[in-house]
This record gives C-alpha cells, sequence and structure tokens, in this order.
C-alpha cells in the first residue's frame, strides 16, 4: 500500500499545466489505486497502490483508464489506459486435495508395487507453484518411497503383517519458491498391511517316543500335539492329521491335537511299534 506502480506526466500544449483534473475513470471500481499530483513538477502524477493486492483473485491484472482534464471552455480531455500487471509472491501454501489419506494391501506384494498418489495443488505461479513431495515422518525402516514430482507412494522393501500391521507416515508438500520463502503442508497416510498366507505351521516337537499299554479301551489318550504358525486369522488356524498311508489304530482330534486310540491294542497279535507321520495344516 502507497507503494508507486507508475507515474504519469500530462502537459497541456495551450495552457501549460493548467488542467481541471486527472483522475481514474475507468478499470478501478473497487479502489485498489489512486492517483495523486506528484511533489517534483505540476505535470507528473503518481499512480499508487490503495488496497494490498492478490494475483490470485485478479491474475489478469487492471486496465485503468486515465483522463486528463483541461480548463477550457468547453473543456477538452484526452484519455490514456494503463495496464496493471501483477506479479506473484509465494503466498500460498500447497495444499492436499483430501483431509486425510488411507490404503489395505497385503504384506506379500513386491517392491516397487504403488500403493497410492498423493496430491497438492498451490495457487501461486511458475517455482512457487511446482510441488516436491516426501515423507517426514512413519518411515523408520524405509518400507516405503514416494516419487518427488507425481506423489505417487509405494513399496521400497519387503512387509511382514506379523511385525508390522499398521503404518502412519507423514507426507509433505513443498513448492519451489526462493530459498527462505518456501511454504509447505503435510498429511497423515495409514497404511493397513493385510496378512498372506506365507508361513508354515511348525511342531513344537519335531519328534517323540509314547509307550501305550495293551489291552486299553478304545479312546485311550495316547499323547496331545501342538504346533503353531506366525501368520493371522485364518490363515493362522490349525488343523491336524494323521498322514500315514497305510491304517494305523490311532485317531487324531482335527481341533485340538489329541491322539487316541480307536482300536484295543494287543501285544501278540498286533505290531508293537507304530511310527505315525502327523500333519499340520493351516485353513
Amino acid at each position: 500500500v502507497e507503494t508507486i506502480y507508475a507515474v504519469l506526466y500530462v502537459h497541456d500544449e495551450e495552457d501549460g499545466s493548467d488542467l481541471a483534473s486527472v483522475s481514474i475513470i475507468d478499470g478501478n471500481n473497487d479502489g485498489f489505486f489512486k492517483l495523486q499530483r506528484g511533489q517534483s513538477t505540476q505535470t507528473q502524477y503518481n499512480i499508487k497502490v490503495a488496497k494490498t493486492l492478490d494475483r490470485e483473485i485478479m491474475p489478469y491484472g487492471f486496465n485503468l483508464t486515465i483522463e486528463a482534464v483541461d480548463k477550457g471552455n468547453p473543456a477538452k480531455r484526452t484519455t490514456r489506459l494503463v495496464h496493471v500487471r501483477l506479479q506473484d509472491t509465494n503466498d500460498h501454501a500447497p495444499q492436499f486435495t483430501k483431509r486425510e489419506y488411507s490404503a489395505n494391501i497385503q504384506e506379500c506384494l513386491p517392491v516397487h508395487t504403488p500403493i497410492l498418489f498423493v496430491q497438492a495443488l498451490d495457487v501461486d505461479m511458475r517455482k512457487n507453484a511446482e510441488i516436491r513431495y516426501s515423507i517426514t515422518e512413519g518411515n523408520h525402516h524405509r518400507h516405503f518411497s514416494i516419487d518427488t514430482q507425481s506423489g505417487l507412494l509405494y513399496i521400497a522393501a519387503g512387509l511382514d503383517a506379523e511385525r508390522v500391521d499398521t503404518y502412519y507416515l507423514k507426507v509433505r508438500a513443498q513448492d519451489q519458491g526462493n530459498p527462505g520463502t518456501r511454504k509447505d503442508n503435510e498429511r497423515l497416510v495409514v497404511i493397513v498391511v493385510t496378512d498372506c498366507n506365507d508361513n508354515s505351521p511348525v511342531f513344537n516337537i519335531t519328534e517323540g517316543v509314547v509307550t501305550v499299554k495293551e489291552g486299553q479301551p478304545v479312546g485311550t489318550n495316547v499323547m496331545r500335539i501342538s504346533a503353531y504358525d506366525l501368520d493371522m486369522e485364518d490363515n493362522g488356524y490349525i488343523s491336524y492329521s494323521i498322514a500315514n498311508i497305510d491304517q494305523t489304530p490311532f485317531a487324531i482330534d482335527h481341533f485340538s491335537g489329541q491322539i487316541t486310540t480307536k482300536e484295543i491294542l494287543d501285544f501278540e497279535s498286533m505290531q508293537r511299534l507304530y511310527r505315525l507321520r502327523l500333519r499340520a495344516s493351516d485353513w
């Protein structure tokens, strides 16, 4: 405000500087400019800024019509057009198009798989509107990366839902104005990693020897086996079975892993040693 935008010199060839008026008659409806007589000479007039200007509101500038009227009778008048072009200053920060970003991805997706785009817009011009993206928080193990120009977020390292199933990333959008004037904004990106069936069940013991007395009733408990699976939800549920090709006098509860007899054992007439192959399967 009060900055001199242009200096005009108005001269009447007949009466010299003796003019009735010099004024802005068009293009200044909102009063952003004013015209004042200069102090150096009587023919000098200064166009000054009267209100704060914003290029984003008036991107095409102003066309001011200046009219000079002499004191003759009848009065003579003349007009000149003065175009005011506004230069951009970096007075706006980038604004993201969403309040929050989120995605669900599987842990078994390969490296470089795209996840989502983030986007921010800046109403400034040229370098002041060029945006670069970066991850500022939540990426401690560098599992993710972002394309600095496009805003594409993608997988940068192998994921494991059993270790970390949710990531909270902060992504920054920064304009490329002159150093010291750059502005930025940040948004939260929530990434939920879902389980893939990438782990096999593991028995708590690899082998065992059990002695069973003959003559015990059907359903006698022999032993109970157990296994674990690092996967989650349905991928981590385990069922048990006996995998021997030949028939055996034993049965197993598919859910508990409890092995029982399904026949009355006889030391003299039946095998004295049975090797059971036990299987644990996830769902």
